[in-house]
């Protein structure tokens, strides 16, 4: 990879791990605002609704910052793909029973699905370090 390929790579590795902190950034921010919202998502089955729904937020908020921060960027985004595999069985539920989100369009509610997967594989994608020589000189 020429000098520049690789610089367009970082480019566009960083461009996205920064669209993915501000997506994560407002959604956990949201579980603040509207905690109802998020609180009727979840399947009558999963415990304590609204702890949960203050706890992902703030795990939604520190991943965000975690992926601007060099030091914990590859902890960050390992913690955010396993929290976007963790609230996948309530998208599910959420696809499933969309009449119970009337606010929420179904065809949204289904399409959101593969975007949880597409949305891992940006956030691992855009903070991998890429070789073994390039991780070397990193930990120097």
């Amino acid at each position: 990879m020429t000098g520049e390929q690789k610089s367009n790579t970082n480019l566009v590795r960083s461009l996205i791990r920064c669209g993915c902190a501000c997506l994560f950034l407002f959604a956990g921010s949201c579980h603040f605002i509207y905690p109802a919202a998020f609180d009727r998502a979840m399947p009558d089955w999963i415990p304590a609704h609204y702890s949960l729904v203050l706890f992902t937020g703030v795990c939604e908020i520190l991943g965000a910052i975690g992926l601007l921060l060099r030091r914990f960027r590859q902890l960050s985004a390992r913690s955010l793909a396993l929290f976007l595999l963790a609230v996948f069985p309530v998208n599910i539920h959420m696809a499933i029973n969309s009449q119970l989100y009337p606010a929420v369009a179904p065809g949204w509610l289904w399409v959101r699905l593969p975007l949880q997967f597409i949305l891992i594989a940006a956030i691992l994608w855009s903070t991998a370090t890429g070789s073994y020589e390039a991780d070397r000189a990193n930990r120097r």
